[in-house]
């Protein structure tokens, strides 16, 4: 019941039509192949024995009913329905290969894009307890794991599961004992097979999804740091990792692959036996050779057909059961509760900003952490100004801006925006008047334009709005000079680019979607003087134009501040201006570097 439901959860997520449609393409190709089987035995018993026409009932109907001039034009007519049945199973069979393929490749496209939809549509904590790697590997791997490994073999064993049904009640019908007898022997041997080998196989399945885990996190980590990796001359320890994983990953698969076809050939051996068998049955029933040629051929046949059945069955089962963690990882990835509230474009209303953004009494800590990272801060943010936010490593700044971000949702106080209280259901409309920079703004590789209009598509980029924000963001004339301008690639992360240059595109980007609140979080730490007066220089531009926040490391950046807030230990220590701060606070005359 737990691999149905599982089961049903991809189905119901994916979206998938046309599920009857492939069960009823299944069941008719099981029809006509069973039906193209039996008509194997009218036209070997009238080859052997002519005479059966006239003493068989049936045989001795058709021939009447549709006049054949003589026995031989019978026994051709019949040759050729045998061989037009055969021909028709194949090509239906081949039609039904090629709508559970269809369904199973639409079904990943369509599930990897929802898991993908279901991790962007959740919180920001979601993000710090759950690695890159993981979600990328669970969209990307597992999904064609669980497609490849669960829905696939799923389908083709039901399909050949119908099929040999059909020819197993056929044989019963025409041979029941001997039929039953070839039943147990074969359907008895792959069970008890896979009675022995399914726990070791979930076991190996669980340990194959480690392994290619491991290989995602050693894969990103080794091109992320691909600089560092360089300078220190350790590649081969980062190959190597991914070697160890790789060939982990490779040995489990190397298992269920052998233990999916090994019993074939064993019991391949045993089948030809088996209808050696029947006929030394039918023969000590009393039967002549004239009666046991039509039943061996039609066992003959109909092995021909169950035995590659029962073995892609049986290597369906194998592979299933060897890919069902993927399966409980996608199911429970599909089904988990969203801890953000994602609206409907259509749901979207807009909020004004005209008087204040406030935090009034507001405290956080991280999940699983007894401290409190901000404790009891209270900020009024009025339109167009500049604050400053200041304070030690480990002071709280990074927490506090990502609350005001809606990154995170505070554990009590208050937070609002013109008196509007904001809330995981309303946060993304105070998102939207905010444009973030970080000390490594996030770039595409991509064009310039691409990136300042970041989230537009080519078609949709505004050049003149483009250029209107780089010549505000001190940007243009750097870009002018590059060899195809605004549509320059600048690489992955902006690898191409100065850190002063990738921030300034942060700050165009800004200004082209005419964000109402800039926030600058330690922006300029790593920047050389020159570039960061220059950056400087774009952020003063928009001095009482835009409201601004600027996360200091270096406290010159801040002098302009209308007012400036001192944390320490997630606290508010001290506020005011630049000015003020000196006068009243000896840490921050301190941390200016000014004299006591």
């Amino acid at each position: 019941m737990i691999m149905y439901d599982r089961v049903k959860t991809l189905i119901k997520y994916s979206k998938t039509t046309g599920t009857i449609i492939l069960f009823i393409g299944i069941v008719i190709k099981s029809l006509i192949e069973v039906v193209g089987v039996a008509s194997i035995t009218p036209f070997v018993s009238v080859m052997v024995n002519p005479d059966i026409v006239q003493t068989n009932i049936y045989l001795n109907s058709v021939y009447k009913y549709f006049n054949f001039s003589s026995i031989t034009s019978f026994l051709n007519y019949l040759g050729v329905f045998t061989l037009v049945l055969l021909l028709l199973t194949n090509i239906v069979s081949a039609l039904v290969e090629w709508m559970i393929i269809r369904f199973s490749k639409v079904m990943e496209y369509r599930l990897s894009t929802q898991l993908m939809n279901k991790y962007l549509s959740n919180d920001y904590v979601f993000f710090l307890d759950n690695s890159s790697s993981k979600l990328g590997k669970n969209i990307l791997a597992e999904v064609q794991r669980c497609i490849d490994g669960v829905i696939f073999p799923l389908m083709v064993a039901i399909s050949r599961g119908v099929s040999a049904f059909f020819i197993v009640a056929l044989l019963v019908f025409v041979e029941p004992f001997a039929a039953t007898g070839m039943g147990i022997l074969f359907g008895g041997s792959y069970f008890l097979i896979f009675i022995f080998i399914r726990k070791r196989l979930f076991r190996l399945g669980e340990l194959s999804s480690d392994s290619m885990l491991r290989r995602f996190k050693t894969i990103n980590e080794a091109f992320l740091g691909v600089k560092d990796i360089k300078l220190r001359g350790i590649e081969d320890a980062f190959i190597s990792r991914y070697a160890i994983s790789a060939k982990k990953l490779a040995k489990y698969n190397i298992y269920q692959h052998v233990v999916s076809i090994m019993p074939r050939y064993f019991l391949e051996s045993l089948a030809f036996g088996s209808v050696v068998l029947v006929m030394i049955y039918l023969v000590n029933q009393g039967n002549s050779s004239q009666n046991i040629i039509p039943i061996v051929a039609l066992y003959a046949v109909a092995g021909y057909k169950l035995m590659p059945a029962l073995q892609n069955i049986y290597s369906s089962i194998v592979t299933l059961k060897f890919n069902t963690p993927a399966l409980k990882i996608l199911s429970d990835d599909l089904n988990m509760n969203l801890s953000y509230n994602k609206l409907k474009k259509s749901d979207l209303q807009s909020i004004s900003f005209n008087e204040s953004f406030k935090l009034k009494s507001v405290s956080f800590s991280y999940p699983n952490s007894e401290k409190y990272a901000i404790k009891n801060i209270s900020i009024n943010l009025k339109p167009n100004t500049t604050i400053g936010i200041v304070g030690s490593t480990g002071s709280g700044k990074t927490t506090l801006i990502d609350i005001i971000l809606g990154l995170l949702e505070s554990n009590s106080g208050y937070i609002s925006v013109d008196n509007l209280s904001l809330n995981s259901s309303n946060i993304h409309l105070w998102q939207q008047k905010i444009a973030y920079m970080p000390q490594n703004v996030f770039l595409i590789d991509d064009s310039v334009a691409a990136n300042i209009a970041f989230g537009a598509s080519a078609g949709e980029i505004n050049y003149e709005k483009v250029e209107d924000a780089s010549k505000v963001a001190n940007l243009h004339d750097f870009v002018f000079g590059l060899p195809e301008g605004y549509e320059t690639i600048i690489g992955e992360q902006g690898v191409r680019l100065s850190g002063g240059e990738r921030q300034r595109i942060g700050i165009a980007r800004a200004l082209y979607n005419n964000s109402e609140v800039i926030i600058l979080d330690e922006g300029t730490s790593a920047l050389d003087t020159i570039t960061e007066y220059s950056v400087m220089e774009a952020i003063r531009k928009l001095l009482h134009e835009k409201t601004i926040i600027l996360v200091a490391h270096r406290l010159s950046t801040v002098k302009d501040c209308d007012i400036i807030y001192l944390l320490n230990s997630g606290e508010i220590e001290e506020s005011g201006s630049y000015e003020e701060l000196l006068l009243k606070s000896d840490k921050f005359k301190k941390m200016t570097g000014e004299n006591l």
